[in-house]
């Protein structure tokens, strides 16, 4: 073997190693989804959108203070009673569609029971004559 085969056969070795080979040298692999990591720009940029607003929003409120703390406090206070408003309806609604659904399953249940003690009266007279 002389140097330029030498040479031509260490080209395509080189050729053939792909990133995760050498990532695999010191222990690391590469990202199999960086779906997250991808939108992580995204994020950064709303939450400091956000923030930009909020600081501008009460910067040139035409309220106090207090009266912002009071506004939002009430805004608070109303919103945590509507949650617990819909959470009594949906719990009301569960409860009924439940009993509903129980009362369906005694109903069928009590017809399979009349249907299966009628077929044994019908076998009983069918063996007897």
């Amino acid at each position: 073997m002389n140097f330029e085969n030498i040479l031509q056969a260490a080209k395509d070795k080189v050729k053939e190693i792909t990133p995760n080979d050498v990532l695999k040298v010191v222990g690391l692999q590469l990202l199999r989804n960086p779906g997250v990591l991808m939108r992580l720009p995204f994020f950064a940029l709303f939450g400091g959108g956000v923030a930009l607003g909020a600081g501008a929003a009460l910067l040139f409120a035409p309220k106090t203070g207090a009266e912002t703390r009071e506004a939002i406090g009430t805004w608070v206070k109303g919103a945590i009673t509507s949650a617990k408003d819909i959470g009594k309806k949906a719990k009301a609604k569960a409860e009924d569609v439940a009993e509903d659904a129980g009362q369906a399953i005694e109903e069928g249940a009590n017809g399979i029971k009349r249907k299966v003690a009628h077929k044994a009266k019908s076998i009983a007279r069918e063996s007897e004559a």
